[in-house]
């Protein structure tokens, strides 16, 4: 009619992330309305929405990160450091120091170690003598280390920190731990002065599961587009796919040991385990392969990849990972996303954990692991009411390609993150009710961003 605005109500949004032990979706389908009944909290605290009103400020600029005059692609003007948490073994601190080594000789009088006791953010800056805004790497050097588990370094205090600085997480589990440091510390430093013989390789690997619409939407509208964007850029990289029919665990396994190219991107389900089960710590974040057949067809271990089947001889050095999948990185004790009251968040497990596969394949010498941290949404490729949307994506990848380090690729999320968060507190200022369709997209969309995660040194790049 006329004169009238006709306002169309956003699909449903395809359910991601599997139940290990029956194939069905974690969480049934959901509209952004009905989302936010699922993610919607109570009013921000206090010390929150001064947060971010801070990263309003932060947003106006070009980008997150060092202050301007400071190339991030040079740590001797960005600044290297590393946090221990309060407590760590001695022998973890021994184990890492050929890596430790390495970084003090680039980042020469930036070079930091530090020591983190359970503090805030604020906090935290305060006591090494810097605070919110961007990084001056006199005070604090801008490409951050933490080193100990969920439990010991917050989740939240990584979460935060990340939005100025490039920040990775290393952790190991195991009695062979101490190990796994030295062997992680060595190789790194390996790839950066000996070289490595790893071809210029770059594969996107990404599942198409029959009947499955996530899968579906994010081969069509990530995978492929992005696909094209890299095969466009000059460089001396080699762009591959492996999508859709091709993309089964026995290809996903030879691509993360023999086959390995030198950065591998995959987009698949991640499969998530009740916290009772005790295939919980093992194969929770799980990377579902194409074997599976989708929707009602029941789940088996000959369908996805777990740490135990990776080759613990396979020579990994080298090799970058980003994986888009559930619990890809972590898991926390509390789902970000689902709450059944103001105060009884949903529990995940009974403890908060790093996943096994990207500790795994860090033993074998990849540099670093992207992945992330409880369930992942599309809202950071798809937007609703607007489609397709990959800039974050063609960025991260784009600088990853011109071996820029990755805490400095990733700064596009944290830009994205901090955009998002500024938003939605402006709406919640304004309490327009006309934003209320959108806020559940918000919420998620502002949680997704946000939980991704690097594992590994920050400062790490590809061999060029």
């Amino acid at each position: 009619m006329r004169g009238t605005t006709v306002r169309r109500r956003p699909r449903p949004w395809p359910a991601n992330g599997l139940d290990g032990e029956t194939g069905a979706y974690l969480a049934d389908f959901r509209t952004p309305e009905e989302l936010l009944e699922q993610v919607r909290q109570e009013a921000l605290p206090p010390e929150r929405a001064r947060e971010l009103h801070r990263r309003r400020q932060f947003a106006l600029r070009p980008h997150l990160g060092p202050i301007d005059g400071i190339d991030p692609d040079k740590l001797a003007e960005a600044g290297w450091g590393v946090v221990f948490a309060a407590g760590t073994e001695p022998e973890i601190r021994e184990a890492l120091q050929p890596l430790l080594d390495h970084r003090r000789n680039q980042a020469g009088s930036l070079y930091r170690v530090l020591e983190h006791s359970g503090e805030g953010k604020l906090l935290f800056l305060a006591q090494a003598g810097s605070g919110p805004g961007p990084v001056d790497p006199r005070k604090l050097p801008y490409y951050l280390l933490l080193v100990g588990g969920l439990e010991d370094i917050p989740l939240d205090f990584q979460y935060q920190l990340d939005v100025q600085h490039a920040v990775g997480r290393l952790h190991f589990d195991g009695p062979d731990r101490h190990q796994a440091y030295r062997s992680y510390a060595e190789r790194v430093v390996k790839a950066e002065t000996e070289g490595i013989h790893r071809p210029r390789r770059a594969v996107l690997f990404g599942t198409a599961n029959p009947g499955d619409p996530a899968t579906r939407l994010t081969h069509d509208h990530l995978l492929q587009p992005l696909g094209r964007f890299l095969r466009r850029k000059p460089g001396p990289w080699e762009v591959s796919m492996v999508a859709g029919a091709a993309a089964v665990k026995e290809r996903l396994v030879s691509l993360l040991t023999d086959e390995a190219p030198a950065l591998l991107f995959a987009t698949v389900h991640g499969l998530g385990f009740r916290e009772d089960d005790p295939r919980q710590r093992l194969a929770q974040g799980a990377l579902v392969c194409q074997d599976w057949n989708g929707p009602g067809s029941g789940m088996s271990p000959g369908c996805y990849v777990t740490a135990d089947d990776l080759d613990g001889e396979a020579d990994c050095t080298g090799l970058l990972v980003l994986l888009l999948a559930c619990f890809s990185a972590g898991t926390p004790i509390y789902n970000d996303f689902v709450r059944r009251g103001p105060e009884e968040p949903a529990t995940v497990a009974p403890e908060p954990f790093i996943a096994a596969l990207p500790q795994k394949l860090l033993r074998q010498g990849a540099l670093a692991v992207v992945g992330h941290v409880d369930r992942l949404w599309g809202y950071s490729f798809y937007w609703p009411r607007s489609g397709e949307h990959l800039p974050t994506f063609q960025d991260a990848l784009g600088r990853l390609l011109e071996g820029k380090p990755l805490g400095w690729a990733m700064e596009s999320f944290n830009l994205r993150y901090a955009e998002l968060a500024t938003d939605l507190l402006w709406g919640q200022l304004r309490r327009s009710p006309d934003d209320l369709l959108d806020e559940g997209a918000f919420w998620t969309a502002l949680l997704d961003a946000r939980n991704y995660v690097i594992l590994g040194d920050p400062a790490v790049r590809l061999p060029l």
